[in-house]
């Protein structure tokens, strides 16, 4: 059976890495004694695959993650026995089941949504900043090349507009977002994106997503906060 969780990372969680995450994971299994199924060879682990490795310090609401047991069950008891040995810090919000032989999360992930609290460096003086023509002027470009060096020290280009679907700014005073709320008067602001999110490293991030914002005027900006409010998987 695999059931596939989708749960949170908050607070202090979104400051362990991806490693110790499933290391709590197998931890809690155990103590759950929940059916888990396990690798073969010299080193077996737990049959636990998180659909994409989550950077140091983003929290999230979003995260997927398949479990696969060696006996069925029912899933919410399964949700219920795990969320019992997790902290609280890390929700799980639902679980469904889905079939073994369809692909798993890790290789159905295409697109992610993030949520970014920017806030202006000392050079940006004016009390009202233009967000939205920030905004604006990303959408309207054609192309955004960015240059890195790949492992062996070449430089790569890639190409940042075409992994960019989605571009908004948000209500920082609005309740429900999922980074802390702002005040009227902090001169921060706070922008909604979707982009690529394929382990076949077609992905973006949120730092290359600030780099597009400084190329059209705000080269100061800083991240204060980075959250992944979903990911979404293509159809089987």
């Amino acid at each position: 059976q695999r059931l596939r969780l989708t749960l949170g990372t908050l607070g202090a969680m979104a400051l362990i890495s991806h490693l110790e995450l499933m290391r709590r994971f197998d931890r809690a299994l155990r103590r759950a004694s929940l059916p888990i199924s396990f690798t073969g060879g010299f080193h077996p682990g737990p049959r636990v695959s998180a659909a994409n490795a989550l950077s140091l310090g983003i929290t999230s609401t979003g995260e997927v993650v398949d479990f696969e047991l060696k006996q069925a069950m029912d899933p919410l008891e399964f949700q219920q026995r795990l969320a019992a040995q997790l902290p609280g810090e890390i929700p799980l919000y639902s679980v469904a089941e889905v079939p073994l032989h369809t692909p798993s999360a890790t290789k159905l992930l295409d697109r992610a949504e993030y949520y970014l609290r920017l806030a202006p460096g000392p050079d940006l003086a004016s009390s009202s900043l233009p967000w939205q023509d920030w905004v604006n002027q990303v959408l309207a470009l054609d192309s955004l090349p960015w240059e890195k060096l790949s492992k062996s020290g070449k430089p790569q280009v890639m190409e940042l507009r075409s992994q960019l679907q989605e571009l908004a700014l948000v209500d920082p005073q609005d309740q429900t977002l999922p980074v802390p709320q702002l005040q009227p008067q902090d001169r921060e602001g706070v922008v909604r994106w979707v982009g690529n999110c394929r382990n076949d490293g077609n992905l973006l991030r949120p730092d290359q997503v600030l780099w597009m914002l400084r190329q059209v005027g705000a080269e100061s900006l800083e991240i204060r906060h980075s959250h992944r409010s979903r990911l979404m998987l293509s159809d089987p």
